[in-house]
């Protein structure tokens, strides 16, 4: 299980906060196809479908790591946190006050990017 972000490939901006509990390449897949097949998108599918025009895709990297707490709780705790500092955030969820432990927090550590399993220093 696990909290992951999509990252813009050129600026390295985090857009989109989300979770699964499949594995981050799949996910990612997942995201590619829903962009193409969905009728009405939600704002993350045009974004990506705009990144194909122009020859790009974004970067996948895993931002924490769980088997203890509820995913979706962790997951509206990062969308919270970013939405803080910037509004460029493509996520549709409202999230609500949670408490958070930075135990594992990738924050100014290393992520690791779920499409190429590659580190990146942030």
């Amino acid at each position: 299980m696990q909290v992951y972000g999509l990252l813009h490939p050129l600026t390295f901006e985090l857009r989109y906060i989300g979770s699964t509990v499949s594995s981050l390449p799949v996910r990612y897949r997942s995201h590619l196809f829903e962009s193409a097949q969905v009728i009405r998108p939600h704002r993350l599918h045009r974004w990506i479908r705009r990144l194909i025009r122009k020859g790009a895709l974004p970067h996948p990297v895993t931002l924490e790591r769980t088997s203890a707490e509820p995913l979706r709780a962790l997951e509206t705790d990062w969308i919270r946190r970013f939405r803080g500092l910037t509004g460029r955030l493509l996520n549709a969820a409202h999230p609500g006050p949670r408490s958070y432990d930075s135990a594992n927090c990738a924050i100014g550590r290393i992520f690791l990017c779920g499409y190429c399993e590659e580190s990146l220093s942030i």
